[in-house]
């Protein structure tokens, strides 16, 4: 729920070829009081959320996969939010095997291996073939 302005700064750091996002970025302006889906071009069937502000995603909680807060960027125009320092000022960052982005990856990992390498035709009708039913079994303990 980043402006504009901060969305463009983080990908100019993350992107700067515009080669995963190019300049397809909804931010609050575009979407103030709730996130969704009807602003992205793709089906739902094949979208993982990765937030940590549930309850802005009222109409798509099954895609979505909750994480704890990481700030790594600042953002002191944010005023809605008590301002703490980010990762970046602190110059230090999670682990690549722990914290939030670590866990999430790993689901996000196995999601795309089931979903892509020909298991899910096994698992699922071809016609049926939902991330959601494999995110949701993902983050299931083993």
């Amino acid at each position: 729920m980043g402006d504009r302005d901060y969305a463009k700064n983080v990908l100019k750091l993350i992107d700067p070829e515009k080669v995963y996002f190019g300049d397809r970025v909804i931010t609050r302006n575009e979407s103030p009081y709730i996130k969704t889906l009807d602003l992205v071009l793709a089906d739902e069937c094949g979208v993982v959320i990765v937030d940590d502000t549930a309850q802005v995603w009222p109409d798509h909680k099954r895609n979505l996969l909750e994480i704890t807060k990481y700030n790594y960027f600042s953002d002191k125009t944010r005023r809605d939010v008590k301002y703490s320092k980010s990762y970046a000022e602190e110059k230090r960052d999670e682990g690549r095997n722990d914290g939030s982005l670590g866990n999430v990856l790993k689901v996000i990992k196995e999601v795309y291996e089931r979903f892509f390498s020909g298991g899910v035709e096994k698992e699922l009708d071809i016609d049926s073939k939902d991330v959601r039913l494999l995110f949701h079994d993902a983050r299931r303990p083993k």
